[in-house]
């Protein structure tokens, strides 16, 4: 690869990762993860509770640790709250992830470093994760922090000063992991350096001098404090996280446990599916390159000390180590039926990886023009995105943005009538996520009509969000005490003032 191509890649590479970064804020966070997310991330800001993330104002969190809502918390504190802010903290977190990608590749060669960060930031889930508000990518970040100081903590002919500290931020990262999403982490390390250990016994001896009891108790002393206190602050945390969320979520098929959500019942080994599709594009265009071009000897760099069998068998070692880490997170999920997509992300860097261990080899040119058509489709997309996506009305179908800025502007905020901006915000039902989120809160929910009634009769002015799918008894209320004052898409708005001014029930998006 010549220095010019290098630089065009990885200058579409920062494009790629720069334009994702600036429509971070150009959508709504949407039901249900995001928003749901994003609301604990602003629930934890607000109240200053940094120990319990809040599902509902009287409903704790018990589905995740709370490493990735204090990044949103953070975010917010910093920043203030809004989509952008939302999302930021976790294109941080892929950001970082790519740099670990290159760092360990560069060791080998600077070609096999633009190949590898080219097919990270080109990949799709890799691409959406990074700026989603969503618990993975810290996850996926903790896993390639363990896998990247394992790798160069037991490789011999290491400086020892960069070994020791290696061997450190390995179990550092153990502590992440099981702040970021539990025991998951570390097990999901475990498997993968045990498989690969099987098959490459000549690293043991560097295994060995791992300090492995205290560095265990370094990660518990990292992670177990928060353990202690979130169960200590609300009883029943640790049963419902480890047995629940950790052993009947992916046993027991359409596990009715979840305190907040659903269950998902997909077939048994359809992981490997979700990963055929979040590798995309690279699943559709690989397949057309790999069969151009002679392969070629590599060019890898090596220690100059090392004969040829040694570097060999260090290069066995290496795509081994990246094929156990790349699909040890499919491996894991394949016989569970409780699955969504996101669960093959921490695999994606190390398959980036391996995928510049075996591109590197090919007809330079071929590869070239494979990657930079990979991040151009997705650059592509991202600026199609920005175009066509206002226009579908997707967002206002799967948010409350709209509903809510309505309310605001027009309901609470309208000097010519003050009954109406006293006039409370309440949804009949629960409301979702994001109506929490932008109302800051400022919203109750009642559970049935007859409960509505009661609120009816006690307050002088309300404003109400009912479903646009109504039953007979919503109906008759509706007609007998309710006024339309604006229909959004999924949500219609009704007041009892009478003097609130109804503008046209127009369907919004």
């Amino acid at each position: 690869m010549g220095l010019l191509q290098a630089n065009r890649l990885l200058a579409l590479v920062f494009v790629v990762a720069l334009v994702r970064l600036a429509i971070l804020g150009t959508y709504p966070l949407m039901d249900t993860t995001e928003a749901r997310y994003g609301d604990i991330g602003r629930m934890m800001a607000e109240s200053g509770d940094w120990i319990t993330p809040w599902f509902r104002p009287d409903i704790p969190f018990w589905g995740k640790p709370p490493l990735s809502f204090w990044c949103t918390a953070l975010s917010f504190k910093l920043f203030g709250v809004n989509e952008f802010t939302a999302r930021l903290p976790h294109w941080i977190l892929g950001v970082l992830g790519g740099w670990l990608v290159w760092d360990l590749a560069a060791r080998r060669s600077i070609r096999e470093a633009v190949i590898a960060v080219s097919l990270l930031t080109g990949c799709m889930i890799y691409y959406f994760a990074s700026g989603a508000v969503m618990t993975d990518m810290a996850l996926t970040l903790g896993l390639t922090l363990s896998m990247w100081s394992f790798w160069l903590a037991v490789q011999p002919n290491q400086l020892p000063a960069l070994q020791t500290r290696a061997r450190w931020l390995f179990f550092i990262s153990l502590g992440w992991g099981l702040l970021a999403k539990g025991p998951l982490a570390p097990v999901l390390a475990g498997l993968a350096i045990g498989a690969w250990l099987l098959a490459s016994r000549s690293y043991w001896p560097e295994v060995r001098r791992l300090p492995w009891v205290r560095g265990f108790i370094l990660s518990l002393a990292i992670a177990a404090p928060w353990y202690w206190a979130a169960e200590q602050k609300t009883s029943g945390f640790l049963n419902y996280f480890l047995v629940g969320e950790h052993i009947k979520r992916f046993l027991i098929p359409g596990w009715d446990g979840d305190l907040y959500g659903h269950a998902h019942d997909y077939p048994r080994g359809m992981i490997w599916l979700f990963l055929l599709l979040m590798l995309i594009p690279w699943t559709l265009l690989i397949p057309g390159f790999l069969g151009f071009g002679k392969g070629r000897k590599s060019s890898l760099a090596q220690p100059l000390n090392l004969s040829a069998e040694a570097i060999h068998s260090n290069q066995i070692a290496w795509r081994n180590y990246l094929l156990a880490w790349g699909v040890m997170p499919v491996v894991f999920f394949t016989f569970a039926s409780n699955i969504i997509m996101p669960y093959v992300l921490p695999g994606i860097p190390a398959l980036s990886l391996l995928g510049g261990f075996y591109l590197v080899r090919k007809d330079p040119h071929r590869v070239d023009k494979l990657l930079a058509t990979g991040l151009s489709t997705v650059l592509f997309i991202s600026l199609a995105f920005l175009i066509v996506f206002p226009t579908t009305g997707y967002g206002e179908r799967k948010s409350e943005r709209s509903l809510i800025h309505y309310y605001q502007t027009q309901l609470t905020n309208d000097g010519t009538n003050s009954a109406s901006k006293s006039a409370p915000l309440v949804y009949l039902g629960q409301y979702p996520y994001s109506a929490s989120f932008y109302s800051n809160g400022n919203l109750t929910a009642v559970p049935t009509t007859s409960a509505l009634i009661e609120r009816l009769d006690k307050q002088d002015s309300l404003i109400v969000a009912i479903g646009n799918e109504q039953d007979p008894e919503v109906r008759s209320l509706i007609q007998d005490r309710l006024k339309k004052v604006k229909v959004f898409s999924r949500y219609t708005l009704y007041s009892e003032t009478p003097d609130l001014p109804i503008p046209s029930a127009k369907p919004q998006g």
